[in-house]
């Protein structure tokens, strides 16, 4: 195929139907690439069982075009583009649910958005006893014991160090020893703080619902929570 008929029919092509693209638009951001998007979603879900274990993370998709929900996010090696929310299976980072973040608004009302993708993006593995992996922007107690309880679904991820439910203790570095790890629990939850060996490192704060114990790995005292978070991310 010459290469004018090439790019001529990529600029046309569609998946959508334009004369109804904007009535669907009022209510779905996504509408012109929605029936494809959702298509490839569930066909990945259809053809593959997922392992034990379980991510959900966010990826920016490079983008600089226009876009109505195109992101800014400094941090990221590409700054401009769509942010894309996804489970992953954490052996072979097969894609097994995603959803595309349209902006502000597109949660439901009274739901926070970390809550919300949190338990969004592990449907698939809900009533199976998984377990799924966060970043801290997904952790919270609340998240945490939701999962637990209403979903069957395990979680160790890290939480931020302002969170209200963290002792004051938990997150003190002056006077704490180098590659020392304090534990709090409360009924499945279990709270790590560890500092960890290297000088002027920050204390690493993570929240499972997983792990029952304090459990470290003898020959290079590394917490097993830190340890599995570390395999699984």
């Amino acid at each position: 195929m010459p290469q004018k008929r090439f790019t001529f029919l990529t600029n046309c092509i569609r998946f959508d139907d334009k004369g109804t693209r904007q009535e669907k638009r009022e209510h779905d951001r996504l509408a012109p690439i929605r029936e494809l998007f959702d298509k490839i979603v569930n066909t990945s879900q259809q053809l593959y069982t997922p392992s034990e274990y379980c991510t959900v993370d966010e990826q920016l998709l490079a983008f600089r075009g226009r876009c109505p929900f195109k992101m800014y996010i400094p941090s990221k090696p590409d700054k401009y583009g769509i942010k894309i929310m996804m489970m992953c299976d954490s052996k072979n980072y097969y894609m097994c649910n995603a959803e595309v973040y349209t902006g502000k608004g597109s949660t439901p009302a009274g739901v926070s958005a970390t809550e919300y993708y949190s338990v969004q993006m592990t449907t698939p593995i809900h009533g199976t006893n998984r377990n799924c992996t966060f970043d801290n922007w997904f952790t919270s107690i609340n998240t945490a014991r939701k999962l637990y309880d209403d979903h069957a679904v395990t979680m160790v991820g890290t939480m931020k160090k302002n969170k209200a439910e963290i002792p004051p203790s938990f997150v003190e570095l002056r006077g704490r020893e180098k590659n020392s790890a304090m534990f709090a629990f409360s009924g499945v939850l279990t709270l790590l703080s560890y500092c960890p060996p290297k000088p002027k490192k920050k204390i690493v704060m993570l929240l499972s619902t997983m792990h029952r114990r304090g459990d470290t790995t003898e020959t290079v005292r590394l917490p097993d929570m830190v340890q599995f978070y570390n395999e699984t991310k």
